[in-house]
């Protein structure tokens, strides 16, 4: 169970980061030669969901390690 919730997650965070992506490149976010406010913030949400991927994905592969090992148990 642990490990289809983490896959849910994973799958949830991978799908805000390609909308986030997709509203990065509009290039009105960058007139002037400079990101407006709103990509800025988009920026950071981007970068807080990368930090929180790379923790979830980590927790799935000890999640799935664990469930191997029990399983080989068996």
């Amino acid at each position: 169970a642990e490990v289809a919730q983490l896959e849910q997650k994973i799958r949830t965070l991978e799908a805000e980061r390609a909308t986030i992506d997709s509203e990065l490149m509009d290039p009105t976010l960058y007139a002037n030669g400079k990101a407006s406010e709103r990509a800025r913030e988009l920026m950071q949400r981007r970068a807080d969901i990368v930090a929180r991927l790379e923790h979830t994905e980590s927790a799935w592969l000890e999640a799935a390690e664990r469930l191997e090992r029990a399983a080989a148990q068996h």
